[in-house]
């Protein structure tokens, strides 16, 4: 069975990282993949060409697709050949399937990646876009697979076709063993951060969505139970060039116990640094960030959307999403317990990863629910 992927962009986010994180599974998907991105060539690029994995870059410059860039979808889909086509966010989901139509021997899969819509801090465009899928899946996708429950009532919410979707969650890659004391002093040691200095980090692209004032408003709380303390932020466009986030940072004066560390290819070797992972998201799906610091047995203070509350479960804390001075005593809650008590909120967040959303049941699934479909059960 042969799958091509379509998706807007493959640069760091969280579809773009699910993605990767699928296709080059030890346990494959499909026995051949393929990969069109709609936008020029990203971070995740390299990492599936690295793996044999052919991908297109189409270009398209943000909001001014044409049907010019139909036909060329309509091209690469005439030469891949697949048995199954899986768009991957919404103005994918659209251009595939309209450039999809006609194969008829080819079925068309959606997928969604976000909850929270009416919530959701996007462009114009990109709303108009959501609900024209809307109004079009009842034709279009022969299935929609969504990243979680949530997304999957949020969306029939909005208009799209029940009786089509389906949930898989993401899957997560989860070592044998919780990282002990002495990797995670290494890894503070390898930041200049002594042992004893408890870390918050957090981890996500420079967007409306992910929260980040009401993040620095929730350290700014934290700070005032925990004073000595360091703040890692990572992500895009996270780094010092970054004037805005500064100035947030310096008003609340915390400034001096935050680094940004912009975007890094290292974050697997960095996460075992962090005492506590912090996510202030007012839209999420299902959060990548989260599953993969609860992997590595770093306990979670997030706020309440999308997936959190069932990824985080007894492993972290969830606070509702407008609750900035919660999530900041949260997050202080646990940089105070002791650090065995600590590890053991950490061993349950790693089993729970271990046992629920562990990467190759995630694959399982996709491939049967493939199988099915191409099969036509």
């Amino acid at each position: 069975m042969k799958t091509l992927h379509i998706i807007t962009e493959l640069d760091v986010g969280g579809a773009e990282t699910f993605l990767t994180r699928l296709l080059t599974a030890s346990e494959i998907v499909s026995d051949e993949v393929e990969v069109i991105a709609l936008s020029g060539p990203g971070e995740r690029s390299a990492v599936l060409q690295d793996a044999g994995i052919p991908v297109h870059h189409l270009a398209i410059p943000s909001g001014m697709a044409r049907p010019s860039h139909i036909l060329t979808l309509r091209r690469l889909i005439e030469r891949s050949k697949p048995d199954l086509l899986q768009t991957w966010l919404y103005h994918a989901d659209l251009l595939g399937s309209l450039a999809a139509i006609g194969f008829r021997a080819m079925p068309v899969l959606w997928n969604l990646r976000t909850a929270n819509l009416s919530d959701l801090p996007v462009k114009r465009s990109t709303r108009a876009i959501i609900w024209a899928n809307a109004r079009l899946s009842k034709w279009l996708p022969d299935r929609i697979v969504c990243c979680s429950e949530n997304a999957l009532i949020d969306h029939v919410a909005h208009g799209f076709c029940a009786h089509k979707m389906t949930v898989i969650n993401n899957g997560f890659d989860v070592p044998d063993r919780v990282p002990d004391m002495e990797t995670r002093s290494r890894a503070k040691a390898g930041l200049s951060i002594p042992a004893g200095v408890p870390v918050v980090g957090s981890i996500g692209r420079w967007a409306p969505a992910k929260n980040y004032r009401g993040l620095v408003e929730a350290l700014a709380t934290m700070a005032t139970e925990v004073p000595n303390f360091r703040a890692l932020f990572i992500g895009k466009d996270l780094d010092n060039e970054n004037v805005e986030f500064k100035r947030w940072l310096e008003n609340a004066g915390i400034a001096e116990k935050c680094e940004l560390l912009g975007l890094r290819n290292d974050i697997a070797s960095l996460l075992p640094a962090f005492d506590v992972l912090a996510s202030a998201s007012v839209a999420e799906g299902f959060p990548n960030v989260v599953g993969e610091a609860m992997s590595v047995g770093v306990p979670c203070v997030v706020t309440d959307v999308g997936n959190s509350r069932e990824l985080v479960g007894e492993a972290g804390t969830v606070v509702d999403a407008d609750d900035m001075q919660g999530l900041g005593r949260g997050i202080a809650q646990f940089l105070r317990l002791p650090y065995e008590d600590r590890g053991r909120i950490g061993y349950l967040a790693w089993s729970r990863i271990r046992d629920n959303f562990a990467l190759d049941s995630c694959v399982r699934k996709y491939r049967k629910l493939y199988e099915e479909v191409v099969e036509g059960v």
